[in-house]
């Protein structure tokens, strides 16, 4: 929507010092080619899939009414001579069970229990995960992605409970979350080393209007 009717999101500078202490403990840094290589391999499967899953007539879908997985993430900014692309937001089932991270066992069973239920199933926990390019940051373009994302997702893909995480301090993050429904739900102390200082980690949860 206006005015960012410029701003596409598509079928994705990590190392940007205003990026990546607030990217996730795993990340690679330097983010060198071949990482974001691994990344865009691994997380076109999933657009793929979903891509597939829109061109379905609605009887031949894996579940009718809904698809399995976004079909779309990357971020690019459509102007008269070129695409700019700007960044990413992905929404996929969850990968780490918040509530049990200290409980590794749990933690994992409860993410096999959830990547085994079927497509549409409203108990199914998701996870949002972005990041923006800096010159385009305080201009309200993420907390728009998300917003329209999370209104796709709740009518295509049955979305009703996420949770996701920003890191203890990142609370421009942290705002554009709670702007779009997300509460604090806890934060879990000492979680990364970011620039040789321990940083904690907050986790967000979200619930679709009933």
């Amino acid at each position: 929507p206006n005015p960012y009717s410029r701003i596409i999101i598509t079928c994705p500078n990590l190392n940007d010092d205003r990026v990546y202490p607030w990217m996730g403990a795993g990340l690679p840094y330097p983010h060198e080619h071949k990482h974001a290589l691994a990344w865009l391999n691994s997380v076109k499967v999933a657009c793929d899939l979903g891509q597939q899953n829109l061109k379905l007539p609605t009887a031949k879908k894996p579940t009718p009414h809904f698809i399995q997985e976004c079909p779309v993430r990357i971020l690019k900014e459509v102007k008269e001579d070129k695409v700019v692309f700007l960044g990413d937001c992905g929404i996929t089932r969850i990968k780490m069970p918040h509530k049990c991270a200290d409980h590794e066992q749990m933690g994992e069973q409860l993410k096999e229990d959830n990547k085994a239920k079927i497509t549409g199933d409203p108990a199914i926990i998701w996870s949002i995960g972005y990041y923006l390019d800096p010159k385009y940051h305080g201009k309200g373009v993420m907390k728009t992605v998300i917003r329209c994302l999370l209104s796709w997702a709740t009518t295509n893909m049955n979305v009703r409970h996420m949770r996701t995480t920003a890191m203890e301090g990142n609370e421009p993050s942290v705002n554009i979350l709670e702007q779009n429904g997300f509460v604090v739900e806890q934060t879990i102390p000492e979680f990364a080393v970011k620039s040789g200082v321990k940083v904690g980690l907050h986790v967000l949860e979200w619930r679709a209007p009933s």
